[in-house]
């Protein structure tokens, strides 16, 4: 498989539970990485995010379609937007088939195995690979009451492997105490459609360890840019309030 994902907590669960079901995979950050890739090496099968900086998974498939020996690659689409007519966008530039993100596995090997027929049975008599992590708690993870988390979503969108909801959870710690700056840089910048692709992002990320209320912020915020100031002013207010709960909770219950 060729993953093609820019957020690091993303590239994490899927190469994971991919690896889980057999299936090895490659990672490329953006859809021009993706197309370098794709002219050294051979891959069954490509997964591709829809919005990424560089170049987006649309102008990226477009391109695959204009090669003669990659016209007929699978080609599925990754997407945290719900909004109609997503599907057909995907469809309309030769993408084969869509799944919704945060990841959920069983959608995404039964996507893979509409479009791919693999020599064994290797999508479903793989072997688990855990991921060593680096965190010290005294009971599990999925036990204890972390603000504005709900452990039993993310305990689900991980196929409950603690090791790799708790390397999810110190990622997102590492990637998103800073969204503040990075989100007061993106708007001062050259690339117009940066600060949504950070919402985009972070909305993803956070419905994936189940920070629900920090979803619906960082979804208002996304579906609320590009407009003037006074318009998604408070929601990034209202975003930054529920991080800073998360962020918090994470830094006092786990680390």
């Amino acid at each position: 498989m060729l993953l093609v994902e820019d957020n690091l907590i993303n590239q994490e669960i899927a190469v994971e539970l991919l690896a889980d079901h057999g299936l090895k995979v490659t990672v490329a950050e953006n859809g021009q990485e993706a197309l370098k890739h794709l002219e050294r090496g051979t891959f069954d099968c490509v997964l591709m995010d829809c919005q990424m900086p560089v170049m987006d998974g649309y102008e990226a498939t477009r391109r695959i379609r204009t090669i003669e020996r990659l016209r007929s690659l699978p080609v599925i689409a990754m997407t945290a937007n719900v909004m109609t007519g997503d599907r057909e966008k995907c469809l309309a530039v030769g993408m084969n088939d869509h799944v919704g993100k945060p990841i959920h596995i069983e959608e995404m090997i039964c996507a893979i195995a509409r479009w791919v027929t693999p020599e064994t049975d290797v999508l479903n008599n793989a072997e688990s690979t855990a991921s060593n992590v680096q965190a010290a708690v005294k009971e599990s993870i999925f036990e204890l009451d972390l603000p504005g988390i709900d452990v039993k979503a993310g305990r689900t969108l991980a196929k409950g492997k603690e090791a790799l909801y708790l390397k999810l959870l110190g990622m997102f710690l590492d990637e998103y105490t800073s969204f503040e700056t990075s989100f007061n840089e993106a708007l001062a910048c050259d690339d117009k459609d940066a600060p949504k692709r950070l919402a985009h992002s972070l909305k993803s990320v956070a419905q994936t360890i189940g920070a629900n209320e920090l979803t619906h912020a960082a979804q208002a915020l996304e579906l609320a840019l590009p407009c003037a100031p006074q318009s998604y002013e408070p929601l990034v207010d209202k975003l930054l309030s529920e991080l800073e709960v998360v962020c918090e909770g994470l830094i006092q219950v786990i680390f």
